[in-house]
């Protein structure tokens, strides 16, 4: 996500929090959820946030939306990532829709709610050892036989557009992409980051210096060497928090 975001809006200046006591969030049950996103919340704005923009599917269809519909907080600053990706790609004609996604983000039923809105039935497979396996570093083979595997549920369903729906998922595409043409299938995969970064750029206030401070609840020998390859045309600092 903020890889995409950087793209269309270099000069923004973003806080990232990732919280790595507690990933994955996507088996957790939603009254944990709410905790630990209240939490991330707080943080953040203690850090100066203006726009909170939440990168977790399983966050955001369980937590932010329904909290944005509750409470009628349309302009508050916050983001979500279903909304997005349902709004713009009922315009693209998108076929027959399959989704990816968390356990916890398959219980909310928000894509299905999203996307029922414009009279479209999405299926919904979900993975719960992707995501799991990426945190932990999991080698190439192990990352390639659960996406065929998932890749194998969504031709049976019958899908002409697939979405990554876990925010893990997308450094996965390759993968995806490659399972899909070895099977013979064409299939348009989706990275939801496009259409939520569009939304974060028209939402953010003021113009920065495109500086990123990374806040870890704990170490991670496999986020850093990430955010050093993917983020290295901008200054940026890692930071292992304490207990806050």
């Amino acid at each position: 996500m903020l890889r995409r975001l950087w793209d269309i809006a270099p000069n923004l200046d973003v806080c990232y929090f990732g919280d790595t006591v507690n990933v994955p969030y996507g088996t957790r049950a939603t009254e944990d959820l709410e905790h630990l996103t209240l939490r991330a919340m707080r943080l953040l704005r203690r850090e100066g946030a203006t726009t909170l923009v939440s990168a977790c599917h399983s966050v955001s269809a369980s937590v932010i939306r329904p909290m944005l519909t509750l409470f009628g907080m349309s302009g508050s600053g916050i983001v979500e990532m279903v909304g997005p990706v349902t709004t713009a790609l009922v315009e693209e004609r998108p076929g027959r829709i399959v989704i990816a996604m968390t356990e916890a983000t398959a219980r909310s039923r928000a894509y299905e709610e999203g996307f029922g809105t414009y009279g479209i039935t999405p299926q919904v497979i979900a993975c719960n050892d992707l995501a799991p396996a990426m945190e932990r570093g999991a080698s190439p083979v192990t990352i390639a036989a659960i996406v065929d595997r998932v890749v194998a549920d969504a031709i049976t369903l019958g899908c002409d557009t697939f979405i990554l729906g876990c925010t893990h998922f997308p450094f996965a595409r390759d993968y995806f992409a490659t399972a899909f043409t070895a099977r013979g299938a064409s299939v348009r995969v989706v990275d939801p980051a496009t259409y939520v970064a569009d939304v974060v750029t028209g939402t953010a206030t003021g113009v920065g210096t495109g500086r990123g401070r990374f806040l870890l609840s704990r170490d991670s020998d496999v986020l850093r060497p990430i955010v050093a390859r993917e983020f290295s045309g901008h200054e940026r600092t890692i930071e292992v928090l304490d207990d806050r």
